[in-house]
């Protein structure tokens, strides 16, 4: 089976309620809304407790001048302009005997 020949369940239940008319809607069972429950929590309590313990290192003056210098630095070296404007990193093109090679490496926008 391919990929693109497979789909979920509320594509397939939306499509039957369209067709038959009916609204059946998907009902989850109660250990998996536990277990993503339990998973969300959990993911919170760890960035709480992270953000607790690194708040000292957070408040040294040092830290954020090396966090100014490296956002500085990221976006007026056209990373930033790269990435929205879906820059390439590198052409290819092919040569007079056909073999593909690196044309242009850091392509400009």
């Amino acid at each position: 089976m391919r990929s693109d020949e497979i789909y979920d369940a509320p594509k397939i239940l939306e499509f039957f309620n369209k067709r038959l008319g009916t609204d059946v809607q998907i009902t989850l069972p109660f250990t998996t809304v536990v277990i993503k429950n339990v998973t969300f929590l959990a993911i919170f309590a760890l960035v709480f407790w992270v953000l607790k313990h690194i708040r000292v290192i957070m408040l040294k003056p040092a830290v954020w001048f090396f966090v100014a210098m490296a956002t500085y630095t990221i976006c007026t070296s056209g990373i930033v302009y790269s990435i929205i404007h879906n820059v390439p990193w590198f052409k290819l093109e092919r040569d007079q005997h056909g073999n593909v090679g690196i044309a242009e490496v850091f392509m400009r926008g």
